[in-house]
């Protein structure tokens, strides 16, 4: 992608930057930190931003075509579009995205360390085959009103509806 949309592509970027962030905090199993929260924030700002700028980027181009864009999506999808503008506007403008967090426990065994980490505190386990590793617990965040819905999976969806906006535009160069 290399068009006239150059602003639009920025956002598009600084929003799977943040959501790179996002799935790196999802793996910590520091149950006190607001890493995730935080990228959470910036990712939905990003990702609205796309569009934004997209419209001021190309006003002409977006009037004749994001209305067919959004309308060729699965009523899923633009639901989905809906969706993710109220959390940014419940994030930006009242009190926070509707985002609660629970904690799931997953053997030791897949827990990434963390880029230079001491290796005096690496975890090794060694058991027999009938018996489970042990168990550390991490937190993991749901939409509050999207039951089942994880944040990270749903925003990556949302992304990837945003990337495809994107290029579709791109490709009318």
């Amino acid at each position: 992608m290399a068009g006239d949309i150059p602003k639009t592509l920025k956002k598009l970027r600084e929003a799977k930057f943040f959501l790179g962030w996002m799935e790196k905090a999802a793996r910590s199993t520091n149950l006190e930190r607001e890493d995730f929260e935080c990228y959470l924030s910036a990712f939905l700002s990003a990702g609205r931003s796309v569009t934004f700028v997209l419209q001021k980027e190309q006003k002409d181009l977006y009037e004749a075509r994001y209305g067919p864009w959004e309308s060729g999506l699965t009523p899923k999808d633009q639901s989905l579009m809906k969706f993710m503008n109220e959390q940014r506007v419940a994030e930006l403008h009242l009190l926070g995205a509707h985002v609660e967090a629970a904690i799931e426990m997953v053997p030791m065994t897949v827990v990434e360390m963390e880029r230079g980490t001491d290796l005096r505190y690496t975890m090794s386990w060694y058991g027999s085959p009938d018996v489970p590793p042990p168990e550390i617990g991490r937190k993991v965040h749901y939409f509050e009103h999207a039951t089942g819905k994880q944040v990270l999976s749903t925003c990556t969806h949302y992304f990837k509806l945003l990337e495809s906006c994107a290029r579709e535009f791109d490709a009318a160069f």
